[in-house]
């Protein structure tokens, strides 16, 4: 008798397939690559990662990473803020694990940078891959890492800075080894913003007294330090605007206006000069009229957190804790309109709840976020 054979595409057509799975949740995608080789074959294809559709395009939500309580557990939350909904839902995507328990930057292209000591490794949030990077000479635990992508020779590259006044990067699949880059500034603090091919840092945060309102900027094509000059005035909070860049001043927290000032070109600054001399951007001011506060609420304070897609800027209300519903504000800067929200509760999962309330709002990083299904070999590779 016979032995009888089963092709995995003989039930439905492969493009019939294709049209089913870019649909799937990225969580319901990642065990699909188990039920048989031609899905798996289907969903690690990069063609397939390209159009795909089910990823989840909203707001990252992930606690900070503190020295002082390192065993902490850190958890990424997902929150979908829609035009027409004026209440949504905070939702649990996981628990990282204990050995990921360490910094981390902000993502890019779905890819964040974990980093500690000698250890750095890219981590791929949608489908948890991780690639670790070669240990660098400098090991310090006030080392910063910052991690971007450059456009013009479409690799990752990771900038690792540290008190020594050391710097150095590393360009991920073309590099062997960590490579030092030049630096006359004191030192950088804290984590910067990536836009378009540039990483940048406000300068309150890098600790050269003889510049004022000025940013600086690192070229991830050029590998240069650049310092930019931006309108006179206390811009504290530096953001996402959409494709540009913006800076919002901590003069009006407590007014009934929030002033942003943001870049007209696109992210590109202008290069004027060797390195280490000061260039340019076009800015923008917007002058923002706060909503007025409701007597139950008591909140008068607003604070920048992060950015949405299409030239959204999110602001919430300071608070502390979790109390459920938790209001915020979007500003569409296409519209010049400034809208109220709520997460209303973490929908139907208990979990999700019980892990948010334990985190401080004040130690809450958020960023706005695309699901990236593309395989990290690809995502890293020309």
């Amino acid at each position: 008798m016979a032995k009888s054979t089963y092709d995995d595409s003989s039930v439905l057509p492969e493009a019939v397939i294709w049209n089913i799975l870019i649909w799937v949740p990225v969580k319901s995608l990642m065990r699909f690559k188990s039920v048989c080789k031609f899905w798996l074959s289907i969903i690690v294809d990069p063609s397939f990662a390209r159009v795909y559709q089910g990823g989840f395009k909203g707001l990252l939500f992930i606690q900070r990473f503190s020295i002082l309580s390192p065993f902490n557990p850190r958890d990424f939350f997902y929150l979908k803020v829609d035009d027409d909904d004026t209440r949504t839902h905070i939702s649990h995507h996981y628990t990282l694990d204990q050995h990921l328990r360490m910094a981390s930057t902000p993502p890019v292209n779905g890819l964040v940078c974990f980093y500690d000591g000698y250890f750095s490794c890219l981590y791929n949030i949608a489908t948890r891959e991780r690639m670790v990077l070669p240990d660098s000479d400098m090991e310090s635990a006030f080392c910063v890492c910052h991690f971007g992508f450059d456009p013009s020779n479409e690799v990752y590259k990771v900038l690792k800075t540290c008190p020594s006044r050391e710097v150095f990067i590393f360009t991920v699949a073309v590099d062997s080894s960590w490579r030092s880059i030049p630096f006359t500034f004191d030192k950088i603090n804290l984590c910067g913003s990536y836009r378009t091919g540039v990483l940048y840092w406000t300068l309150p945060n890098v600790c050269h007294s003889e510049i004022n309102y000025s940013l600086l900027c690192f070229d991830l094509t050029r590998e240069e330090f650049q310092v930019i000059s931006h309108p006179p005035g206390k811009w504290s909070y530096l953001l996402p605007f959409g494709p540009n860049l913006a800076l919002s001043s901590s003069e009006s927290c407590w007014s009934s206006q929030f002033k942003i000032i943001s870049s007209k070109d696109d992210g590109h600054y202008i290069a004027n000069g060797d390195c280490g001399q000061t260039s340019s951007l076009t800015w923008s001011e917007h002058v923002i009229d706060l909503p007025k506060q409701s007597e139950s609420e008591k909140l008068y304070y607003f604070r920048p957190l992060g950015a949405l897609n299409g030239n959204v800027v999110l602001m919430d209300f300071a608070a502390s804790k979790w109390d459920f519903p938790v209001p915020f504000c979007v500003y569409d800067q296409a519209k010049g309109e400034l809208k109220k929200r709520y997460i209303a509760d973490c929908g139907s999962s208990s979990i999700a709840k019980q892990r948010i309330v334990d985190h401080d709002l004040q130690m809450i990083d958020l960023w706005y976020y695309e699901e990236n299904i593309m395989p990290l070999s690809c995502l890293v590779s020309k």
